[in-house]
């Protein structure tokens, strides 16, 4: 048995917390991912257990530190049959939040009939006074964040071994590597082994896999901007596509024309997250296509909105176009704001038009707005209600 995992029985897992309540059932799923089967999907995988309670939908707990040390020895160790997943994990912790701490402005929102349909919140609320209700929620909000602080420095701890993982020749190295850009803190190192790493690789998926690894790593080095420019130059398109997302998310200034160019066509791009399957990380949750729209102005926007309009006119739209074109014509208020209703009255030409074609595209193809909801962007959630916005006239 390993030896680092013969010491999971001296910490008092019972006593700590992760998303389900008690963790006492964490070292039975650490010593289960030794022999655990590679690839298994259902609710037995010991990994994806763990992914639902010490890190569940980006959240980290209490117990998550303490898991953290048992997970990076697993992660090491090449008799681990599930190492991959094992490092995902880890990326996952990495980057990690508190529950409060990313929800306090809805938790602070006026509308909270929503809020107290939560049982333990109602409970809570109840029980409390204002004042205390205000001192409680600072202090549970401080005590998660310190979890989320202990979760990365535990993380961290890694380093050494995450960077002899991408000595590997096999997916653990992508893996490894992934880990390793969600340490803000070894940015200066890493951008250059990540670097480093794509000059040895010569297979477009994995090279691009690296070019998005250098966003997360969030460092604007000259180097890093020189190597995306000349991927923007010469590279093939899944490779533009993630120097696109890089510089969407790096933001250099000002932006040559030719980095321009490949953001106007990953935004463009139906699909823009499908290119990527095949890397050992789900590069989905980093990617925001309104990083992109960042880099670009107004008139680049409209023209960009004309084109996605076009689209829906002639029926070859998919969900992607839907979902970018609401995004750019129609912004959300932020988080816990409300964002505004349309109406003929406060839309703009552009949206108008917008507005008339998605009514009659929806009237052709139901499934291109059956996985939203349109209120979400202040307009009719239903296909009479979006006809009706698009018969006025302003």
């Amino acid at each position: 048995m390993n030896a680092r995992l013969s010491k999971l029985d001296s910490i008092p897992w019972q006593t700590l917390s992760h998303a389900y309540g008690s963790a006492d059932d964490v070292p039975r799923l650490l010593r289960a991912l030794q022999t655990a089967v590679p690839d298994v999907k259902d609710e037995d995988s010991p990994v994806r257990q763990l992914f639902g309670n010490i890190w569940h939908q980006g959240t980290v707990y209490e117990a998550t530190s303490y898991a953290v040390p048992f997970l990076i020895e697993l992660a090491a160790d090449t008799r681990t049959p599930e190492r991959v997943r094992v490092l995902d994990l880890l990326a996952a912790i990495a980057r990690g939040t508190s529950f409060l701490d990313v929800h306090e402005p809805f938790l602070r929102a006026r509308d909270r009939d929503a809020l107290r349909s939560a049982s333990w919140l109602k409970r809570w609320v109840r029980s409390l006074s204002a004042p205390r209700r205000e001192r409680s929620f600072q202090s549970e909000k401080a005590r998660e964040l310190e979890w989320v602080a202990k979760a990365r420095q535990a993380v961290d701890t890694g380093f050494d071994e995450f960077v002899e993982m991408t000595n590997e020749g096999s997916e653990v190295r992508y893996a490894a590597a992934h880990v390793l850009a969600q340490l803000p803190a070894r940015a200066a190192s890493i951008g250059p082994l990540l670097r480093q790493l794509l000059e040895k690789e010569s297979r477009t998926l994995y090279r691009a896999g690296l070019i998005l690894l250098l966003g997360d790593v969030g460092k604007k080095s000259e180097e890093t901007i020189s190597l995306l420019l000349k991927v923007a130059r010469d590279g093939d398109v899944v490779q533009r596509r993630a120097a696109a997302i890089t510089i969407g998310r790096l933001k250099p200034a000002p932006l040559p024309a030719r980095a321009r160019q490949i953001v106007v066509e990953a935004i463009e791009d139906e699909d823009r997250v499908d290119i990527f399957l095949g890397l050992p990380w789900s590069v989905e949750p980093t990617i925001d296509h309104r990083d992109l729209f960042d880099c670009l102005n107004k008139a680049d926007h409209e023209a960009i909105a004309c084109t996605l309009i076009e689209r829906l006119e002639t029926r070859t739209a998919g969900d992607a176009t839907v979902d970018t074109l609401l995004d750019l014509l129609f912004p959300m208020a932020g988080f816990g704001g409300t964002t505004p209703i349309r109406t003929a009255a406060n839309v703009s030409p552009l949206q108008l038009r917008a507005i008339r074609a998605m009514a009659d595209a929806w009237k052709h193809d139901q499934r291109l707005f059956g996985h939203i909801s349109l209120f979400q962007w202040g307009l009719p959630d239903t296909r009479r209600g979006l006809r009706k916005l698009a018969a006025h006239r302003r």
